[in-house]
């Protein structure tokens, strides 16, 4: 019996300025579908209550293609018609599909309470340039076949599983770099890791410290952010300055956005190197779920005003800048992946406050002023992230043996 994976392969692209020119007009054409689709949609839902869906659209999309001159410039250029840009009929269909989900996604929302803003129309300076297809893109090992744009370079991924036709997404981000994020079908046996002696770790993530295992070890935060902080300040003034709709301002504006990507990349990155590790590692990973919120909400409790006000300002940026839920993202599909196994915690356990030693919980301890500290019941004396990382080691294994206890008990 096999299972199916659908997997997420991403390519950095490198087209010639003749391609890029050509993935800028189907960029350009698909943000004008959107805005043309979401349009009708809002004006038949005035009119009579109701809405469009996908197919709907194609239908209208198809007689107004033929009807009205302003669209004209989206069929394939001819004689009659030389700045026509001949976009992709299933970028289209894919165009009105996300349109669809976008609607679905608001109206469920509205009645389970959740909040999803109505879909929004395409500015040319505020949305990055997009191409989706749901099919006809693949790639031969060096080059990615791309519907009319043809065969563009590529470095990533060189996977055999890339060189079926499936569903994908060019992209340019704002430093200018474009990208294609594929779906993959993989179909394989199920993975089931059994070892006599698994590996089980517990991770206490953290800021001063990125994570810290049960075993000791202690991985520092690399603090991409302070470390590049500086030279993003001092981009954001001199963008601040620069007099709009000039060429300074433009060329600024690209400087920064290059700064910024360099620093999600290496983060990313970082990440990334992290998880791989800890996965090939370790058979079962237990991870503690931090109270971001409650975190913030016991900064602001301080006495001192000038330490709150300077503690609350930086507590979230150095969550952010940490990637806890990134880390924990990557873990989780690495793990399915592999056929490992991954527990997380609820954030209501005291994995913080309890010692280790006895099981005692001391409600006085907090993880933003306390680095160690001594148990008042057993005198045992802690680090705090070592301690918290062990607490989360024992409970994951306690769920882990009540879990294949009740499956034993069910077959």
């Amino acid at each position: 019996m096999t299972t199916v994976q659908y997997r997420a392969y991403k390519l950095r692209l490198y087209p010639t300025p003749s391609q890029e020119h050509v993935l800028y007009q189907q960029a350009t054409a698909q943000r004008f579908v959107w805005n043309w689709a979401l349009g009708v949609v809002n004006d038949h839902y005035q009119e009579t209550g109701k809405r469009l869906r996908a197919t709907d659209l194609n239908t209208r999309f198809t007689k107004a293609k033929r009807e009205r001159e302003d669209m004209r410039w989206l069929d394939k250029p001819s004689g009659k018609n030389p700045g026509g840009v001949g976009i992709n009929v299933s970028a289209c269909q894919m165009t009105f599909r996300y349109l669809d989900k976008a609607w679905d996604a608001f109206f469920r929302g509205l009645k389970t309470g959740q909040r999803a803003g109505k879909p929004n129309f395409k500015a040319r300076g505020r949305s990055l340039p997009s191409i989706s297809f749901p099919f006809g893109v693949y790639t031969d090992g060096r080059r990615a076949f791309i519907p009319a744009v043809g065969k563009v370079r590529f470095r990533g991924y060189d996977d055999i599983a890339l060189d079926r036709p499936g569903q994908a997404t060019v992209t340019r981000n704002a430093a200018g770099q474009w990208y294609m994020s594929k779906l993959v079908k993989i179909e394989q046996p199920p993975l089931t890791f059994v070892a006599d002696n698994p590996r089980v770790v517990g991770i206490d993530f953290g800021i001063r410290r990125l994570a810290t295992t049960s075993d000791g070890e202690i991985i520092e935060n690399p603090k991409h952010l302070e470390r590049m902080e500086r030279k993003l300040k001092k981009l954001d003034r001199a963008l601040s300055r620069a007099q709009k709709g000039s060429n300074r301002r433009e060329i600024t504006k690209a400087h920064r956005a290059r700064a910024y990507n360099d620093l999600a990349n290496a983060r990313r990155e970082h990440i990334h190197e992290l998880t791989t590790r800890l996965i090939r590692e370790n058979d079962v990973i237990v991870l503690g779920c931090r109270d971001i919120s409650g975190m913030i909400r016991q900064a602001k409790k301080k006495d001192d005003p000038d330490a709150t006000v300077s503690r609350i300002l930086q507590l979230p940026k150095r969550i952010n800048d940490a990637a806890w839920g990134e880390a924990r993202r990557q873990l989780e599909y690495k793990a399915e992946w592999s056929g490992k196994t991954v527990i997380v915690l609820d954030e209501t356990f005291p994995a913080t406050r309890m010692c280790s030693t006895c099981g005692a919980v001391n409600d006085e301890i907090s993880s933003l002023t306390h680095r160690e500290w001594d148990c008042g019941q057993c005198g045992a004396h802690h680090d705090i992230d070592i301690n918290a990382a062990i607490n989360i080691k024992r409970e994951g294994l306690r769920q882990l043996a009540e879990k294949i206890r009740d499956q034993d008990m069910a077959s």
